[in-house]
């Protein structure tokens, strides 16, 4: 190689290493809540399930005991529908940061919203090693309008049955103010039985 090829590649090498990189398109991976919903609700219509609820509305309380089928979880789980932080609309809406929970000994995903107008209001995931395998997850929904305006901290939990990662309790909690009228405190509280199919 001569001299005068030598220095252009050098040339051309400097030239290259001074370019900045391209900007990079991604974005930080929320928990696929609504993955998990889904996954959830269709092993639990495999299952021989008895449910505990109770209701807390004002001052009083209802509580039922009742036999589930394969149609039971869609309306179940509906209060949970709504949360899917991988909606595109909310892409780099969340601040996400991993931290342990100074209670237990697990680990949190944490997400926090950005825009205050957004109703997720933040998405937490405990988890022992893998977040893809949660134990509890709690979140912080509120939203107004002119109608009205909800405000409610919702909680699902998980464990291993019969070797599978399924819900065994969830709930909500919270107030809904309606225009014109008072205010109403309410939460409720599930609990899942699990029994053998020879049952």
């Amino acid at each position: 190689m001569n001299k005068s090829n030598f220095y252009i590649l050098i040339v051309l090498f400097v030239l290259g290493a001074c370019n900045p990189p391209a900007p990079s398109n991604r974005t930080e991976a929320y928990f696929d809540f609504e993955k998990l919903l889904s996954d959830q609700q269709l092993k639990l219509a495999t299952k021989n399930i008895l449910l505990h609820k109770t209701i807390w509305m004002g001052d009083s309380s209802n509580t039922e005991i009742y036999e589930t089928d394969s149609s039971t979880w869609g309306n179940e789980l509906a209060l949970f529908q709504d949360i899917n932080l991988n909606n595109p609309v909310l892409r780099g809406q969340y601040k996400v940061q991993l931290s342990k929970d100074t209670a237990s000994n697990l680990q949190i995903m944490q997400h926090r919203s950005l825009d205050k107008t957004l109703p997720i209001k933040k998405l937490d995931v405990f988890y022992l090693s893998d977040p893809e395998r949660p134990r509890k997850i709690e979140i912080e929904y509120n939203e107004s309008n002119l109608i009205y305006d909800t405000y409610r901290v919702l909680n699902i939990e998980f464990d291993t049955i019969f070797k599978d990662l399924v819900v065994v309790k969830y709930g909500a909690k919270g107030h809904q103010k309606m225009i014109f009228k008072d205010s109403l405190s309410f939460s409720f509280e599930s609990q899942l039985q699990f029994r053998n199919l020879a049952e």
